[in-house]
């Protein structure tokens, strides 16, 4: 996990492609957190499972942290 202070990590609201958590690439682009990079601007995300907690695949897991843009 990235510290806020980190160089990898810079401003969680800011979707500018210097403030991104290089460690949490993310291709959903109508997320507020998403980075015109591929990037996602938050300091951590939580991710839950779909159905159960028993996940077999990542398509039975979700970005529970998503908000989509307006």
């Amino acid at each position: 996990m990235f510290e806020k202070d980190s160089p990898q990590r810079i401003n969680e609201h800011d979707t500018t492609n210097a403030n991104v958590n290089c460690g949490i690439h993310c291709d959903v682009k109508n997320c507020v957190y998403h980075s015109s990079d591929h990037y996602c601007t938050l300091d951590k995300v939580s991710i839950g499972a779909v159905d159960s907690i028993d996940c077999a695949t990542s398509s039975d897991t979700l970005c529970s942290s998503f908000k989509a843009k307006d």
